[in-house]
């Protein structure tokens, strides 16, 4: 093979490469985006401080469920939310009796892209979902965020 045409070939398997390499960034940020956590939400937050955005989506009195028999870990992320798995949480939370239950959600960036998805979830089952947005190391250590968090009956982090 020449020269000309082995430069012309590597030319053109570099160009496929590059466009293929597009495509797939193309497609996991619509597939991240379809996602509850890619939805950047469009709500105002509840409350906005420098160190930490507040979300509301339900009643802002916590609910004391029963405590749930015995724990659940569920490890989920950098794909598609999985339905399935935040409704067996939801269900655990919730426990035998059905009760209602508080849904905390803490991220480092975003918005409210959870809250009426999992909302939605459980109708008649969930009595708010609330998004932590913490900004900095004042956030996490806020004595409001920490109370918020400590009233979760649902803690997805």
């Amino acid at each position: 093979m020449n020269n000309t045409k082995l430069t012309s070939r590597r030319a053109w398997l570099g160009l496929m490469r590059g466009l293929m390499a597009l495509a797939l960034l193309a497609g996991a940020t619509t597939l991240v985006q379809a996602a509850g956590g890619g939805n950047k939400g469009g709500a105002t937050p509840t409350t906005s401080t420098k160190a930490y955005d507040y979300y509301l989506t339900g009643q802002a009195a916590d609910m004391q469920p029963a405590a749930p028999a015995t724990s659940m870990l569920v490890l989920m992320g950098g794909g598609l939310d999985v339905d399935s798995a935040f409704e067996a949480m939801i269900a655990k939370a919730r426990g035998n009796a059905g009760d209602k239950i508080d849904i905390v959600i803490i991220r480092a960036s975003g918005a409210d892209g959870y809250n009426d998805y999992l909302y939605q979830m459980a109708p008649g089952g969930i009595d708010s979902v609330e998004t932590l947005v913490i900004k900095s190391r004042d956030g996490a250590n806020n004595a409001e965020v920490n109370r918020i968090v400590a009233g979760a009956d649902l803690l997805f982090i």
